[in-house]
């Protein structure tokens, strides 16, 4: 009786790891999803004192790029920054509160300076009502120069089960999509003026789709 009690037992876990492994079969290797926000108006030319508006307005449940995946996102800590990078000058510099001041309208905005370095980025918070999220902010330039900014999260990859949903085992590569995503339409072409090297060898594909170059004048 206690081998055939035992036999069964094993049986039972036989097919739960069974189950387990075929679980989400479809999945891809890791998921990625792109935060989407706007910025206009998109030129290559500003003056000082000039006004960039930003926004967000997105539904909670996103589409993974890789294997089509979808999931929500609710009430979710995205932990975006709104970085800025001044590359005609060498060595460049990563200072958005000292490029620009920025302003809420709908949402949260906070800045952060690093002490030491000076390094400094914006810390923005969309609201989330109505499993929607919301955001809108203008930015007015204050420096001149030449400038790679964008609105990323601050990590790009999230540790496994912070979601519940499809393929919730996989580990998460969160990053962000401007406008319709064509570089060439943020403007890529500008860092090839840059005497760093880092900026003027940057490919399209490191580029991405989630960041604007922009002259101040």
């Amino acid at each position: 009786m206690l081998r055939y009690l035992m036999m069964a037992i094993a049986a039972s876990i036989v097919l739960v790891l069974t189950c387990a492994s075929c679980k989400d079969k479809n999945c891809p290797d890791y998921l990625q999803y792109q935060v989407p926000y706007t910025v206009s108006p998109i030129q290559d030319t500003f003056d000082i004192g000039d006004t960039i508006w930003i926004e967000m307005n997105f539904a909670d449940q996103l589409t993974d790029l890789r294997g089509g995946i979808a999931n929500t996102f609710s009430d979710f800590d995205f932990n975006l920054h709104l970085e800025c990078g001044r590359f005609d000058i060498d060595p460049p510099q990563g200072k958005a509160v000292s490029f620009m001041d920025a302003i809420a309208f709908e949402g949260e905005i906070a800045s952060t300076i690093l002490p030491m370095s000076g390094v400094s980025f914006y810390k923005i918070v969309p609201f989330y009502i109505e499993q929607t999220y919301s955001f809108k902010g203008a930015v007015v330039l204050k420096q001149q120069g030449t400038f790679l900014c964008g609105i990323s999260p601050s990590s790009g990859r999230a540790d496994p089960f912070e979601i519940k949903g499809n393929c919730n085992h996989l580990s998460l590569e969160i990053s962000s999509k401007v406008n319709n995503g064509d570089p060439a339409e943020n403007n890529y072409h500008l860092l090839k003026s840059s005497p760093v090297p880092v900026y003027r060898d940057m490919t399209v594909e490191r580029f991405g789709q989630g960041a604007v170059c922009f002259v101040v004048r």
